[in-house]
């Protein structure tokens, strides 16, 4: 029998909204979302705004950080999830948008908007396999035909954090899931989207709770240091962010 929670369960228990906010805000996490992943999102949410984007969805939206970003720039923002609890989180960050708490896999889709731009941080990684494929279906429903998702994997199976949980995962039996570019781009593939774009950041290796200040301090030249070398970024980068559009 099989007692590891899945992704679902994994976010609706008690107290994981307070746990998932101290985890993303802080220590390496944080700096990373400051340095690099919030301006990216919000640079690719405004080209789709300047393109006449006006409809924004963020599935398995948490506790809003994201959707914040979203809502800054969109005329509608929706954010969706599985949980309350990270739901009235969320409604306290972003009191302008609209968030619904349903599970999107299990049929009625008539609540939700067709969207321009769909945003999913931190699921596809986590999810189970089975997941993955359901919500890319509801995604290839619900998003408009010149529509765009937005999507990023927050531990590359290819960089040195994705080295190491592998062989925690190998040798210790830590199971820490991971996730490659080519396995993403396989998997969009499979439901009729493309890649389009992709930044690579994280080039200084996260350290867990230790030496977090110093992390966030040499991301900076770790990041020049790959470009001057012209390094290959997947193998550097402990995180990646993708643009897709329907192939």
């Amino acid at each position: 029998m099989n007692d590891e929670p899945t992704y679902r369960s994994s976010h609706t228990r008690d107290g994981y909204g307070e746990y998932y906010d101290e985890t993303i805000f802080s220590g390496y996490q944080g700096d990373v979302w400051a340095r690099y992943e919030e301006p990216l999102l919000g640079e690719w949410l405004a080209a789709a705004v300047d393109g006449g984007a006006t409809v924004a969805l963020d599935f398995a939206c948490g506790t809003g950080r994201v959707t914040e970003v979203v809502d800054r720039h969109f005329a509608t923002t929706v954010g969706v999830d599985v949980s309350a609890e990270m739901l009235a989180r969320a409604r306290t960050r972003v009191p302008m948008a609209t968030f619904i708490e349903k599970d999107l896999t299990a049929g009625d889709l008539s609540s939700i908007p067709r969207a321009d731009v769909i945003t999913s941080f931190r699921f596809f990684q986590n999810a189970e396999a089975s997941l993955r494929h359901q919500v890319l279906d509801v995604f290839a429903e619900v998003l408009r035909d010149d529509g765009e998702l937005i999507v990023n994997v927050q531990l590359n199976g290819e960089g040195p954090g994705g080295f190491v949980a592998r062989g925690r995962h190998r040798f210790l039996g830590h199971a820490v899931k991971t996730m490659t570019h080519a396995e993403l781009e396989g998997l969009l593939s499979e439901h009729g989207f493309a890649v389009v774009d992709t930044r690579w950041y994280g080039f200084w290796p996260r350290t867990g709770p230790y030496l977090a200040d110093v992390a966030g301090r040499l991301q900076g030249p770790a990041t020049r240091v790959v470009e001057r070398l012209s390094l290959p970024e997947r193998r550097c980068a402990e995180m990646f962010a993708v643009r897709v559009r329907r192939a």
